[in-house]
């Protein structure tokens, strides 16, 4: 979408782009993973890790709950795996999502731990919780 005029002071997902060959000013749409606002009209930026924008958005939006954006100019959310959860802006998946828990026997800090779901006998509330027995049951503490 190109736009023959285009100002600073309008937020539209547009920037300046000067014709070399006439001097003159003309709008050209940001690409999708990138934005232009009034502060940035002479170029657009790339949405930042945990965002992403469609083309010509004049901001990038903040993924939501339960998605994330890995990389710097995204143009989409990803949801999170089952039994993954993210907070909103994230860039990765790194909470259990309720019903699931992070298993530290499955890796370590570094490469991730795996999601596990909840044993039948307990309750698992998610984020980085590690199941609780349910009543009636006992858990090894040792």
């Amino acid at each position: 979408m190109k736009r023959p005029f285009c100002s600073r002071n309008s937020n539209d997902g547009t920037c300046d782009d000067n014709d070399n060959s006439t001097g003159a000013k003309r709008c050209t749409a940001c690409d999708a993973g990138k934005f232009s606002n009034n502060a940035t009209a002479w170029q657009c930026l790339p949405c930042a890790k945990g965002s992403a924008s469609f083309s010509s958005q004049a901001l990038c939006v903040l993924c939501e709950a339960g998605k994330f954006a890995k990389l710097e100019g995204s143009f989409a959310c990803d949801a999170c795996p089952t039994g993954r959860d993210a907070s909103p802006g994230s860039s990765s998946c790194s909470y259990a999502s309720e019903g699931y828990f992070l298993d530290p026997s499955s890796g370590n800090r570094t490469r991730g731990f795996q999601s596990m779901p909840c044993p039948t006998d307990a309750d698992c509330d998610g984020l980085r919780q590690m199941p609780r027995p349910v009543k009636g049951f006992w858990g090894d503490r040792s």
